[in-house]
């Protein structure tokens, strides 16, 4: 008679991706078409990704050269806006390199650890160190192109923002010097008891030929912070990018303390605005929240489902991709797995059970159904009954402890 362990194609499918496989792998034995085809999609998504980007760019710097910022006025006697004209302590450039191609680097680092592309051990083969050196450079290119792409989506609401707004830098009135002869700082106004002076906003005003165009220009761009926005994104990022990648149980300490750098680099950038009257406290927390909210969705939304594949670092040795532990492994009746997280079948099994029609399948599950319900048919009454605690009589009534030791 057929014997009753089976190992039916769905469980096969399931034992697959519980393993790291893929779901569809019947298709993939059978058509041969999956790599040309997974080729094709990530070169499309690739494409698309860097059309995103390049759109965003473009129309930041369609932004950037076009649109002038609203224009403001002031209060003669408004001090937040007459502070000095100090240098940057982290110019633009200091920030672009380690919040721009830091970042990138630090990519290439934790992947090397973590996806370990160029490790040969014993236990993977040719094509799984070749997988994996495939996984390290899909890995770094899917990174850096979320990375790029949340770096434009910053600078564009942040110049979006800076540009409506035209709020103005705390040293406006420094580098502007109106020309106060021709300002008009107070207007008179009649009461009940007599005439008094309260202060005028000023619009028209005319700055000293000392400052250019440019400095005047950026003078009115206080809100939100750049180097808040950019900075909180970059290092947020980054701090969610530890938390998803760095999960191999022997570095407990060091996530951490990268997760704590990155906080205090990126609150060290959004403190020194203020101290270099660059910008209100108002447009720093502004900037901060818009480069959170941004980071945010960028690496917890998306990147986690990204880098959630290819993580070899877990284990004690090398081993097949994606090993689950012995504890979290499902057992399925006739098929096992090895040390390495591999496939077992059983001897009695064959692997070409995997290519059988749906119609073989569903016989082939009918009859092992059938096989599995006469075998517990043909099962004797007094069979099910000598598996109980006590002995039983010849008419199937269950003998009492006291007779049966007479």
């Amino acid at each position: 008679m057929f014997r009753s362990a089976s190992s039916p194609t769905s469980e096969i499918e399931f034992v697959m991706d519980k393993l790291g496989g893929d779901k569809n792998v019947n298709q993939d034995l059978e058509h041969g078409k999956q790599p040309q085809k997974a080729k094709r999609r990530t070169l499309l998504h690739n494409f698309f990704d860097f059309i995103a980007i390049a759109a965003t760019c473009l129309i930041f710097g369609l932004i950037y050269l076009l649109i002038k910022p609203t224009q403001r006025g002031f209060y003669c006697d408004d001090t937040s806006i007459q502070y000095p004209n100090k240098p940057d302590t982290i110019p633009m450039w200091l920030l672009g390199i380690y919040g721009g191609i830091g970042p990138v680097v630090i990519f290439c680092i934790v992947e090397i650890w973590v996806v370990r592309p160029f490790h040969c051990g014993r236990g993977p083969s040719r094509k799984s160190l070749k997988q994996r050196r495939v996984d390290y450079l899909k890995t770094i290119l899917e990174s850096t192109f979320l990375f790029l792409l949340g770096i434009a989506i910053c600078f564009l609401i942040t110049e979006v923002g800076k540009r409506t707004i035209g709020r103005l830098r705390p040293y406006y009135l420094t580098i502007c010097n109106p020309i106060w002869a021709d300002i008009q700082c107070t207007k008179s106004v009649t009461t009940a008891s007599g005439v008094i002076q309260i202060p005028q906003y000023v619009i028209d005003h005319h700055c000293n030929t000392t400052a250019s165009a440019t400095q005047l220009q950026e003078a009115k761009l206080s809100f939100p912070s750049g180097h808040s926005s950019y900075s909180t994104f970059a290092f947020v990022f980054l701090f969610v990018y530890f938390e998803a990648r760095l999960v191999c149980p022997k570095i407990q300490f060091l996530k951490p303390f990268l997760q704590c750098l990155c906080i205090a680099v990126a609150f060290f950038t959004c403190l020194s605005r203020v101290t270099d009257f660059k910008h209100h406290p108002t447009d720093v927390i502004g900037g901060a929240i818009i480069g959170f909210c941004i980071a945010v969705f960028a690496a917890v939304r998306i990147g986690t489902y990204l880098w959630s594949f290819s993580v070899y670092c877990e284990t004690e040795d090398e081993t097949e991709k994606d090993r689950l532990p012995d504890e979290e492994r499902i057992p399925i009746p006739g098929v096992k797995t090895k040390q390495n997280g591999t496939l077992r079948v059983d001897d009695h099994l064959q692997l070409e059970s995997m290519h059988q029609s749906p119609a073989m399948s569903r016989a082939h599950n009918s009859i092992s159904t059938r096989s599995t319900y006469d075998n517990n048919s043909s099962m004797q009454p007094n069979q099910h009954q000598r598996s109980g605690p006590y002995p039983m009589a010849s008419n199937g009534r269950r003998i009492a402890p006291e007779s049966a030791n007479m």
